[in-house]
Parts: structure tokens; sequence; C-alpha cells
């Protein structure tokens, strides 16, 4: 007698998704670049934004709905999404780093004259810089998340502090560059525009490599 087939995975395309292997923490780092003239500064360097930790995303969604009472009792007909707004908070302990500053207090940076010459100024303008950027979430094993951004609003929201080390806290916007196209060297996106960034895919091992590969597709020389 021929016994009915009892393994139900052979219908499921990923049946080991529960596997220890597939548990994994992430570290979490970032780097940007400021925009010049609202553009893209693809010539311009990546700023490490140093320790950072406390990644925290949100996303806000708004909706508009259309209701009406046809047979006694109000329903909703249409619900359509209005508006999103996603964001991520962190917070780096490097708020030494000469060029981690500026952009926690929102203004470049200016060089003291003569005597001064060694110090330099920044205004306190709480003003948001808008930069790509590209977050590493790099897992202790298997495939990490690599994120690019192309446009980002970056905000430094007041200091903390973490085991009585002082950090500065930031708040990141992403935003949409509609003519965004993701750089074909590294996937090809099929030509479609991937206006609020795109998040890869990457075998721990390959970290490394690919970020080079990923800065150098961004940049021109």
């Amino acid at each position: 007698m021929t016994l009915p087939a009892t393994d139900y995975n052979e219908f499921v395309k990923n049946p080991g998704a529960a596997d220890e292997s597939q548990i994994v923490t992430r570290g979490f780092r970032m780097y940007v670049r400021p925009h010049v003239n609202g553009a893209v500064n693809a010539a311009g360097e990546f700023l490490s934004l140093g320790a950072t930790k406390g990644y925290e995303p949100s996303n806000d969604e708004t909706f508009r709905e259309f209701k009406a009472n046809l047979y006694g009792t109000e329903q909703t007909l249409k619900r359509q999404l209005a508006n999103r707004t996603r964001t991520f908070n962190f917070f780096t302990g490097s708020t030494s780093s000469l060029d981690i500053i500026p952009l926690f207090y929102g203004s470049a940076a200016k060089t003291g004259a003569a005597a001064n010459a060694a110090i330099k100024a920044v205004e306190d303008t709480g003003k948001a810089t808008t930069c790509d950027a590209v977050v590493v979430f790099e897992p202790d094993a298997g495939t990490g998340l690599i994120a690019y951004y192309p446009s980002v609003s970056l905000r430094g929201t007041g200091k903390g502090e973490e085991d009585g080390f002082e950090t500065f806290e930031f708040e990141a916007t992403i935003q949409a560059a509609n003519d965004f196209v993701a750089p074909v060297s590294l996937v090809d996106m099929n030509g479609e525009k991937t206006p609020e960034g795109v998040v890869y895919l990457v075998p721990k091992a390959e970290i490394d490599r690919f970020l080079y590969d990923l800065f150098d597709a961004v940049t021109t020389a």
C-alpha cells in the first residue's frame, strides 16, 4: 500500500527560513555626502558618521477617505494613501569629529583668521542637510543589507549620553529623487526609476568589495 505524501515543505520555497543560520544581529553605520546646489555632488567625498548606534526607523502614513451613508450606516467607499514619510533616528559617539559637528549644527564650518587659524566656528541653525547616503547593516553572518538613498534630509536633534560618553542625536528623512535610476553596473533594475533608493542584499564576505563598487558607481572622477 502506498502512503500519501506528507512532506508539505515541497510546496514551500524556503522551508529553512527559521533555521538558526537565518537569525542574525546587525551592525549599523552610515556615510553621507551633502548635496551641492540642490543636486547630488557626484564628484564629492562621503563622510562617515563614525560610531553610530541606536537605529530606529519609523513610517508615518496619512490616508484620505471617502465615506458615505447610503443604506443607514456610514461606510468607507475608498481609502487612499495621501502621504508617507519614512524616517530613522540614530546617534553617534563621534562628537569630536570636525566633519560631523557641522552636520549636527546644520551649517558649514568657518576657519578663524590670523592667530585663530586653528579655530573653526559653526552657526547653530538647527537646519537639515540634504545628502545622498549609504547605510550599511552588516550581520554577524549571512546576508548584509546595504542601502543607497539619493536624497536624505539629515538633522541634528539634540545631545545625549551613552554610559557617560556624549552623543549627537540625528533624524534622517528619506526623500524622493524622482529621476534617480540605480546604477546598472551593480544590479540592473530593468531601467526602472527608484526615487527613494535601493537596498542591496550582499553576502557578508562580499560587503567590503561591494561597497567599493557602490561608492565608485555613484562617484565621478
